[in-house]
C-alpha cells in the first residue's frame, strides 16, 4: 500500500508532479489514485475560510486515502498537506510505517504563486487571493527529523518535471535507502531525478512483486533479522 504525500505552497506545481508521476506508474502497470482537492471536489473558494471547513475537508482527504489503500494501488496524496500533524495522521493511515511511503516536497515562493493564482481566474481552480499568503505562513515543511516523512525528497517543480524521457522512473526507489540522489542532477539535467534507473517506475518505493524493500537509514522501517 505505497502512499506518495506531496506538501508544498499552493499554486507551487504539486498538481502536475502528481499527474506526471500517476502517468507514468500507470503506464509500468500500477493502479493509481490521486487524492485532490478536485477528486474529492472541495471547493477551493471556502475550504480555507474557517476552521470548521479545513476540519472537513481533512477528514474527507483520510477517508478517501484509507479507502483507496490496497497492497496493488499507489494512493497520491495531493490535498491539504501544509500541516506536520495532518501529514502524521496520513502516515498513520499505512499502520504507522509499516506500509511503504513517503514524502515529495514541492518547493516555490511565495510570489510565484500568487502569479500562478492570479493566472487561474475564471477557471474554477483558483483561491480567494487572500488565502494564498494565508496559507504560506501557516506552511510547516516536512523535516528528516521527523519519522513520519522519511523518506523525504524535496525540489522545485520545474526540476521534477524535467524527468528525462517524460517517465517519474524510480521516484522513491531511491538506491541505497537515501535520498541523497534527489534530482540527481548530471551536468545540469535532471535526467536521474529521484535516483531514476532504467527508465521504468516499476519498483516505486523499492517494491518488488508486490513487497517492499525496507529503507535502512530510516526509522520508519524495521533492521532485517541478519543486518
Amino acid at each position: 500500500m505505497p502512499l506518495v504525500v506531496l506538501t508544498g505552497g499552493p499554486c507551487v506545481g504539486k498538481s502536475a508532479v502528481a499527474a506526471q508521476l500517476g502517468g507514468a506508474l500507470e503506464a509500468d502497470g500500477w493502479r493509481v489514485v490521486v487524492v485532490s482537492d478536485d477528486s474529492l471536489r472541495l471547493p477551493r473558494h471556502s475550504l480555507y475560510a474557517s476552521a470548521g471547513a479545513e476540519k472537513q475537508g481533512r477528514s474527507a482527504v483520510i477517508a478517501a486515502v484509507e479507502r483507496a489503500l490496497s497492497a496493488t494501488t499507489v494512493v497520491i496524496v495531493d490535498a491539504m498537506n501544509y500541516i506536520k500533524g495532518f501529514r502524521y495522521q496520513l502516515w498513520c493511515t499505512t499502520k504507522g510505517g509499516l506500509g511503504p511511503s513517503c514524502v515529495v516536497h514541492v518547493a516555490g515562493s511565495l510570489a510565484a504563486a500568487e502569479a500562478a493564482n492570479a493566472g487561474r481566474r475564471g477557471t474554477g481552480r483558483e483561491y480567494p487571493a487572500a488565502s494564498i499568503p494565508a496559507i504560506w505562513r501557516r506552511l510547516e515543511a516536512p523535516s528528516e527529523a521527523d519519522r513520519w516523512e522519511l523518506p523525504l525528497f524535496t525540489g522545485t517543480a520545474g526540476l521534477i518535471l524535467g524527468i528525462r524521457q517524460g517517465t517519474a522512473g524510480l521516484i522513491l526507489g531511491i538506491r541505497q535507502g537515501t535520498a541523497g540522489l534527489i534530482l540527481g542532477i548530471r551536468q545540469g539535467t535532471a535526467g536521474l531525478i529521484l535516483g531514476i534507473r532504467q527508465g521504468t517506475a516499476g519498483l516505486i518505493l523499492g517494491i518488488r512483486q508486490g513487497t517492499a524493500s525496507p529503507r535502512p537509514s530510516s526509522p520508519c522501517w524495521p533492521r532485517a533479522a541478519n543486518s
